[in-house]
């Protein structure tokens, strides 16, 4: 009796974890067609203050490869990614390459731990502050970190949802300056 109980509940905790990993698969099918939707967009426009309090168009950028990044001080991902832009940001920016680091604040505690961030790691990319959530929500970021590569013309021609790899980026970035 012992023995079939067991059994039983194996098989219950095996049929809930076929079940879960199911359902999980067809959420990452989800994220993956869900950051695709923009590509091939104009990449629509906003005006964010900086951390000096300067308001900072998209517009002001047109004509250069611009990779938007949206992220959060709590996202372990979006951490990793943070130097990869730096370094990126330092390499090509004399060739037209933007990186606009858009920290979604309305999910902050305070913007003190955007500043902190940003300078205990000496980043020299801009930090755009997007106080009310609302321009991420225009790019559907709504998993942190969420890129978007925008190409001279203002179009998306590229976009990730989760952290990316320095290789990557950069392979993507060099094909469009």
């Amino acid at each position: 009796m012992r023995k079939n109980l067991l059994f039983w509940i194996l098989m219950a905790i095996m049929a809930a974890g076929v079940f879960a990993c199911h359902n999980l698969q067809q959420f990452n099918n989800s994220w993956d067609a869900a950051d695709k939707t923009l590509e091939n967009s104009q990449a629509p426009g906003f005006i964010l203050a900086n951390l000096a309090g300067e308001d900072i168009s998209l517009a002001d950028f047109h004509g250069n490869v611009v990779l938007l990044n949206f992220w959060t001080t709590w996202c372990p991902y979006c951490k990793l990614d943070l130097p990869v832009m730096d370094s990126l940001y330092v390499k090509y920016k004399e060739k037209g390459f933007v990186v606009l680091a858009v920290n979604v604040t309305a999910l902050e505690k305070t913007t003190g731990a955007v500043e902190k961030v940003i300078a205990e790691n000496d980043y020299s990319f801009p930090v755009l502050l997007d106080k009310t959530g609302d321009v991420a929500l225009k790019y559907e970021a709504t998993a942190f970190p969420t890129s978007f590569i925008i190409n001279q013309r203002g179009e998306i021609v590229y976009s990730k949802i989760g952290s990316f790899s320095a290789k990557e980026m950069e392979a993507i970035v060099k094909k469009l300056l």
